[in-house]
């Protein structure tokens, strides 16, 4: 187990639709290292590299991408695609 001393931020990750929820719940605070990506947040969840890239990510309301560093206090929204016909 990690020592929290190590972590430098807290992100609030909110699961939207019907995503897979690797941690089993819809909401959570993720303790991340100063550096971290989203794509960093997302591994840390439990999401397997090949899904990653089908996921889409807000921030604080807008739009982001996977290689983007976050910030201590950020809100992040989690969802996927859907298309029907």
């Amino acid at each position: 187990m990690q020592d929290l001393r190590e972590f430098k931020m807290r992100v609030h990750v909110e699961i939207h639709g019907n995503m897979l929820k690797p941690r089993g719940v819809a909401e959570d605070t993720i303790l991340l290292d100063d550096e971290a990506t989203v794509e960093k947040l997302l591994r840390e969840m439990g999401y397997l590299p090949e899904h990653i890239k089908f996921i889409i990510v807000a921030r604080n309301g807008g739009m982001i991408r996977h290689s983007e560093k976050l910030c201590d206090g950020d809100s992040v929204q989690l969802s996927i695609p859907i298309g029907g016909g």
